[in-house]
């Protein structure tokens, strides 16, 4: 679908209603066309609306076939917010989850812009992306326009490098590499959201399953061994935050070219930024810092849902993440493990030099190595770092700190489990987390069950659930099964939410299999309704 005006763009932003903001004056029109491509997922028909206030009804409105056609809509003087929605079952209304929307971003870089025309005008010349891009590393015999599955991009640059700010680009399992040179990478765009873990003809993005379907980005190019892949698997570095890697696995980056091209194998962003949920990375190398990912110089790298394995940082900082100088907004981990990755200092993680406080929440750091300090977490350089519900346990160091290393300002850890102690914090516990399986899951003996702080959990900014509410709080584990799940032989020794519900320390959520799941309706058991995820 297609529909721009001469001087913006519009976006399309986790399916939830929002307006553009647009200026007319007196008798004033505004038109245009609308083409569509790509799948349309079920639309049927095409709303647009001119709304005087933001979240009203509309005060105008036309409808347009999924065909494309022209559309008007004149309008009295005064400022309106322009819609855009799909119907998938031929009723309009109230916005939906299920239908697709935009508002006005004027430079495509995510956020949301505003346009004023002065005098009686009518715009036109509309022209706006909306829509789908489709890549297949195994795609044949198609058009290779990234229009349908059928006609497929194979190189997933090419479907990055189409999409506008607002476009989902869906990637089929394989794996992918971004060219033929150590210098090449993947760049990432501001608002273009990258989804991986498709089997390749899926029509809604639930039907995605990342690990039954992989999606990886490999820097591996090159004869046997690493030494010859590429620097960096992604580069992050003319976007923002609201570019997102979602379902992916980024492997084997081996940054060693020198100066920057030391760092960041997996993901480098230099003043840029991105998010990432549900993403792992993998046996990524830099020579100098950032082994999985280096972020620096007011860049920013959220992290939702993610798993750093075996990534090193030889000479430097940050094995599995290293952030320095923080942007506007703060450096974000949640959910994330952290395992078997080494640096000389900040085996699991390294932050320094940042002037805002990054959200650490529900992380779990075990088997990394520091060859100096700091095997788990290395903080520096007078900052002061929260980490809340997390487990640090069982790294290891050269020198000192085998768990946390601090340099000025101690860490404080609030709610969670270190081995061998530490000074700075609240309730802080030192018994072993009794970790059931290599990817640092709990047993139910764990002391981290219902032990959180579950005030501390962030909201759901990046909808790692993908319901299409963002004021929410997180409400899934890395697994992405429901968080706060209660397990009544365990006593609540943690700050329960509003509802009484206290969350674990850690990645994951700690289930109980002979619990009995049922809505407790059809067995008329009311009481089995509170074992039921969701459940009072």
């Amino acid at each position: 679908m297609r529909l721009s005006f001469r001087v913006c763009s519009f976006l399309i932003f986790g399916l939830i209603l929002m307006y553009a903001p647009f200026a007319a004056s007196i008798a004033g029109t505004i038109e245009g066309t609308l083409t569509f491509w790509g799948d349309p997922g079920g639309g049927t028909q095409i709303e647009v609306g001119a709304h005087s206030n933001l979240g009203g009804p509309p005060d105008a409105t036309d409808f347009v076939s999924i065909s494309g056609g022209a559309f008007s809509l004149i309008v009295p003087d005064g400022t309106y917010f322009v819609s855009v929605l799909m119907a998938r079952d031929g009723n309009f209304g109230e916005p939906r989850p299920e239908d697709v929307l935009v508002w006005y971003d004027a430079d495509g870089d995510g956020d949301r812009d505003a346009v004023t025309i002065v005098g009686s005008s009518t715009v036109s010349e509309v022209d706006i992306d909306l829509g789908f891009v489709y890549v297949d590393v195994d795609a044949t015999g198609g058009a290779d326009n990234g229009s349908s599955w059928a006609d497929a991009f194979t190189d997933l640059q090419d479907g990055i490098d189409l999409a506008v700010s607002g476009i989902e680009v869906w990637v089929a399992e394989g794996t992918y590499t971004p060219g033929v040179s150590r210098s090449d990478n993947f760049l990432t765009k501001s608002g273009v959201r990258v989804y991986g873990g498709f089997n390749g003809g899926e029509t809604v993005r639930l039907q995605r399953d990342w690990n039954t379907h992989p999606t990886i980005l490999s820097g591996e190019i090159g004869g046997v061994g690493a030494t010859d892949n590429c620097y960096h698997v992604v580069l992050a570095e003319l976007s923002n935050p609201t570019a997102m890697l979602n379902g992916l696995t980024i492997t084997r980056g081996y940054a060693n070219g020198g100066t920057i091209d030391d760092y960041g194998g997996g993901i480098r962003a230099r003043g840029g930024g991105v998010t990432l949920v549900n993403v792992r990375l993998i046996d990524n190398y830099a020579a100098s810092t950032g082994g999985g990912v280096m972020v620096n110089l007011g860049g920013t790298v959220k992290a939702y849902n993610c798993s750093f394995v075996n990534n090193q940082a030889q000479g430097g900082h940050g094995g599995g993440y290293y952030g320095s100088v923080a942007s506007a907004e703060a450096q974000t981990l949640v959910n994330c493990v952290f395992t078997g990755n080494y640096a000389w200092r900040g085996g699991g993680i390294a932050l320094e030099n940042s002037g805002l406080q990054p959200v650490l929440v529900n992380l779990s750091l075990s088997g990394n190595s520091a060859g100096g300090e700091g095997g788990g977490l290395f903080t520096s350089s007078g900052s002061s770092f929260v980490i809340s519900n997390s487990i640090i346990w069982g790294n290891t160091a050269g020198v000192v700190g085998p768990q946390i290393s601090s340099w000025t300002t101690p860490a404080t850890v609030n709610y969670g489990i270190v081995q061998g102690g530490w000074a700075t914090g609240a309730n802080i516990l030192t018994g072993d987390p009794s970790f059931a399986d290599a990817e640092l899951r709990i047993n139910l003996d764990s002391p981290a069950i219902d032990a959180g702080d579950s005030t501390a959990i962030p909201e759901d900014l990046a909808d790692i659930d993908e319901d299409h509410w963002t004021d929410e709080i997180v409400d899934v584990d890395l697994d992405n099964s429901w968080r706060r799940e209660n397990i009544p032989s365990v006593p609540d020794t943690g700050i329960p939410d509003d509802e009484g519900r206290t969350v674990d320390m850690g990645a994951y959520e700690a289930w109980d299999p002979a619990l009995i799941f049922w809505d407790g309706f059809e067995s008329n058991d009311l009481d089995a309704w509170s074992n039921v995820a969701g459940g009072p």
